[in-house]
């Protein structure tokens, strides 16, 4: 679940406040996205 939110992205889930975009803003890979998500959930 935390894999395909990071991917698409969506509305924000704690406030009114959109995150800006960065730029450019590169492609994110579903393997750098699932390295990412284990990375941030065994901190």
């Amino acid at each position: 679940m935390l894999e395909k939110k990071l991917l698409a992205g969506g509305k924000p889930h704690w406030g009114d406040i959109t995150m800006p975009e960065a730029d450019p803003v590169p492609p994110l890979s579903s393997d750098d996205a699932h390295t990412l998500i284990q990375w941030v959930l065994h901190q």
